[in-house]
């Protein structure tokens, strides 16, 4: 792509995509302080992937769950930091929300340059690792 994406252009190029009409998600643009994409990924049980655009970088990212429901962090987080070379698309990170509650996340990154195709497949790459990483680490959080 010769252009770079923007959050709102990069919104109504997925809504009209082929594979949103075809229901594989839907797309709604979220306004703010700063814009941002809720994609929710129907093939995958309606997982909400947010997704913004920030200079050269597009940042698509699921929610897996909050620290604190998580037993151990510090084996969660070596567990975690091993899976990387085995899901190697998507990686697993810890973020501080607006709320100041920490939260584990599933992302993904590619350039605002890339072609919408190239960035669906970074939507499902990382709906389809928030999902196995849910499933793969479901044993270190709390009952």
């Amino acid at each position: 792509m010769a252009t770079q994406w923007t959050t709102s252009s990069l919104a109504e190029a997925l809504e009209a995509s082929d594979a949103a009409q075809d229901g594989a998600f839907s797309v709604e643009l979220l306004e703010g302080s700063e814009q941002a994409i809720n994609v929710t990924m129907h093939e995958y049980g309606d997982l909400p992937v947010q997704v913004t655009v920030s200079g050269e970088q597009i940042f698509a990212v699921a929610t897996l769950w909050a620290a604190d429901q998580v037993s151990d962090r510090a084996k969660f987080n070596e567990a975690a930091l091993f899976s990387g070379p085995i899901s190697p698309l998507t990686s697993i990170g810890l973020i501080r929300s607006d709320n100041g509650q920490d939260v584990y996340i599933c992302y993904g990154q590619l350039s605002s340059r890339s072609l919408l195709t190239s960035v669906e497949e970074e939507l499902n790459a990382v709906a389809e690792n928030a999902i196995d990483a849910a499933e793969s680490f479901q044993d270190f959080l709390a009952a």
